[in-house]
């Protein structure tokens, strides 16, 4: 009787043992672990991209859930509309051109930069301007007077446009040489087409599906400016870095890969975001990417440089680090890139 009691003791203890250690190894904290299906994930908000995204690219290869986050695609926005949703909190996570961060914080939205979205260089180019093919418009001063198509104001391609004048056309007042009109980039090759507009100035892929319909002629690139007039980036409110800091770190750390794997397998990317798009793939084209998404002190501080030519902002009203952190980066070191 002894015997059997001490033997159903040890296997007691053996169960308990072997639960303990399961239990422990089961609970880690590595955030490299993808979540059970048991572990609710975190639920942050996006804008519905009508362009190529590569967090959507990263949300359909799983690569935010595998660190705890789920997003949630509200529709599409007018890209005018990307700040004042993230500081109501109608989104958890902007994404937009450099320059729009800037103007917002210089008009005291609490709002910060936190990872890198896209980067120039030859053979992907941010924007693309085209005309018809048999257009008289065959130079920067060809296109004085004229009306050009751009996705909305205050973004990339308005002051892409004006640089492009002033650079190339010896334009004294850029915004007076050319007539812009607002539309999605989705409608422009109708527009160009129709003549309703002299030119059209679109993101990737819609530059690669103009190409391949044929009838047009790229004028020029953003590659023809300088390089780091292509930088966009994701932003946070300083609310969400404040209240979750692991959330933003666990962002930029799944948003890194996937620029990282959009990079090296950009025709898989491309073939995800052909079909959610409804494009065909032939007609599909993505952004480089900035590498790690790191952002650059430099890049930033050239588009202060720019709107700061155009009056919107003071000499020394704002600052790079009021504009972007690399601190929840995983691959940035103190002080400076990686290399």
């Amino acid at each position: 009787m002894k015997n059997n009691i001490k033997y159903l003791i040890s296997g007691i203890v053996i169960l308990v043992l072997i639960g303990a250690y399961f239990a422990l190894n089961s609970s880690g904290t590595n955030s490299d672990i993808a979540p059970t299906k048991d572990v609710e994930l975190y639920t942050l908000k996006m804008v519905t991209s009508p362009a190529y995204d590569p967090v959507s690219v990263g949300f359909e290869k799983g690569f935010f859930k595998e660190e705890g986050l789920n997003i949630e695609f509200v529709g599409v926005l007018p890209t005018e509309q990307y700040v004042t949703a993230t500081v109501s909190g109608d989104i958890d996570v902007g994404g937009g051109h450099a320059n729009r961060v800037i103007n917002a914080v210089a008009k005291g939205a609490k709002i910060k930069g936190i990872a890198g979205t896209t980067r120039t260089i030859p053979g992907y180019p941010h924007m693309s301007l085209f005309v018809l093919e048999n257009s008289s418009i065959r130079t920067a001063q060809d296109l004085t007077g004229k009306k050009v198509a751009i996705w909305g104001f205050g973004g990339c391609s308005e002051y892409m446009m004006y640089e492009y004048m002033r650079q190339k056309a010896g334009s004294s007042i850029p915004k007076e040489s050319i007539e812009l009109t607002s539309m999605p980039d989705s409608q422009q090759e109708q527009a160009l087409r129709s003549h309703q507009v002299d030119a059209v100035f679109v993101h990737a892929p819609f530059n690669k599906k103009l190409t391949n319909a044929g009838g047009v002629r790229k004028l020029f690139d953003d590659n023809d400016l300088d390089e780091s007039l292509g930088l966009a980036l994701y932003w946070v409110s300083e609310d969400t870095i404040k209240d979750h800091p692991d959330v933003v770190k666990r962002f930029v750390k799944t948003t890194a890969k996937t620029l990282d794997w959009a990079n090296e397998h950009r025709e898989e990317a491309y073939q995800i975001e052909a079909k959610r798009l409804g494009l065909d793939a032939a007609d599909m084209e993505g952004f480089n990417s900035p590498e790690h998404a790191l952002l650059i002190d430099t890049e930033v501080q050239n588009w202060i440089d720019t709107l700061t030519r155009y009056g919107l902002l003071k000499e020394g009203q704002v600052k790079t680090s009021d504009i972007y952190t690399n601190e929840f980066n995983p691959y940035f070191k103190d002080g400076g890139l990686n290399e």
